[in-house]
């Protein structure tokens, strides 16, 4: 009798869109749980060298705030838009994150996507580079966050995003 009813479940599943949503429903709460008995292990594997309190709070702070939220609004980010609704998005992207919309090269409704927005070129000439002998130069608008010494050949530079990367 039980082997029927898996094999009811799967054919509900694969036969419909609603049993499709169902399994996906029903294992995504299986899969976190895994991911997150594998993350705990992991930081009890190497001796907790961070002295991390509580593992579990770790792995939920890194779901919400980590590399899964960057990669979801990168997945977001790159969603083709249509033609009749560019416009109103990136003038709204421009007046929330402070863009110049009179530097853009080419008309509003002519990038497929925010990413494409985003990456966009410049009209001619709005930003000439300096030619500095000894100076660093850099291709985007930013701010300076953290400012620090390299003293060693294996120092890691802190980023914005809490991640930390090898100077080599």
């Amino acid at each position: 009798m039980e082997l029927r009813t898996l094999e009811y479940i799967v054919e509900l599943a694969i036969g419909s869109r609603t049993g499709w949503f169902c399994l996906c429903v029903t294992l995504l709460p299986l899969a976190v749980a895994l991911l997150e008995e594998w993350f705990v292990w992991q930081v009890t594997a190497c001796g907790n060298p961070a002295g991390v309190s509580s593992p579990r709070r770790l792995f939920c702070l890194r779901i919400l705030f980590g590399r899964t939220r960057a990669r979801c609004f990168g997945a977001v980010a790159e969603t083709w838009l249509p033609t009749a609704i560019r416009s109103p998005i990136y003038r709204l992207f421009s007046w929330v994150c402070g863009c110049n919309l009179d530097e853009v090269d080419g008309a509003l409704d002519s990038f497929p996507s925010l990413s494409d927005f985003f990456c966009r070129s410049l009209r001619e000439g709005l930003r000439p580079i300096d030619d500095l002998p000894t100076g660093l130069v850099s291709p985007v608008d930013g701010r300076v966050l953290t400012i620090g010494t390299v003293d060693k050949p294996n120092a890691r530079v802190e980023q914005v995003k809490g991640t930390t990367y090898s100077v080599q």
